[in-house]
């Protein structure tokens, strides 16, 4: 499915990146509340 691993681990780091964004936007949202 993947020809390179390291194309592998990106896609793995921008999955997790955007879990961190939105998890640090949920956590500010509650914050400000």
């Amino acid at each position: 499915m993947f020809s390179n691993p390291i194309e592998f681990d990106i896609i793995i780091y921008t999955i997790l990146g955007i879990f961190v964004v939105i998890g640090v936007g949920i956590v500010a949202v509650r914050m400000k509340k």
